[in-house]
This record gives structure tokens, C-alpha cells and sequence, in this order.
């Protein structure tokens, strides 16, 4: 597969995630695709790429931290 392919692929699966995924799903799908991201770039950069406030992710990390903890 060619680079633009594979450039197209991209573009269409984050296109897809917006419409589909809850920004909770985009989220847990950010952390299973790229762990190590999580863990390294502030959180205002990783709201910005799942198109959601750093706000809504604080909280949505909140719930999928209290959901681990039951």
C-alpha cells in the first residue's frame, strides 16, 4: 500500500471515529493504538487530537479510572 493510500486510510478511519465513537470510545481507542503517547504528551494535546476540551477529557479519565476501580 502506497503512502497516499495509507495517508487516505488514516483520514477516513478519524473521520469515521468523530461520527461513530462517543468521545470516551475515541479515547480508549487513542490509549489501546498508542500507549505510549498517553503517558508522555499533556493532556491538552491528546483533547486536541480526539476533538474534544481538556475538561472533557479530565473527566472522561475520571470515569474510566472510578470504572476500574469497582
Amino acid at each position: 500500500m502506497g503512502l497516499c493510500q495509507r495517508g487516505m486510510k488514516q483520514a477516513f478511519q478519524r473521520v469515521e471515529s468523530f461520527v461513530l465513537l462517543s468521545p470516551e470510545e475515541r479515547y480508549l481507542k487513542y490509549m489501546q493504538d498508542y500507549p505510549s503517547v498517553i503517558n508522555r504528551a499533556p493532556d491538552k494535546y491528546i483533547a486536541n487530537v480526539l476533538g474534544i476540551t481538556p475538561v472533557s477529557l479530565s473527566r472522561i479519565k475520571g470515569r474510566i479510572t472510578a470504572k476500574r476501580l469497582r
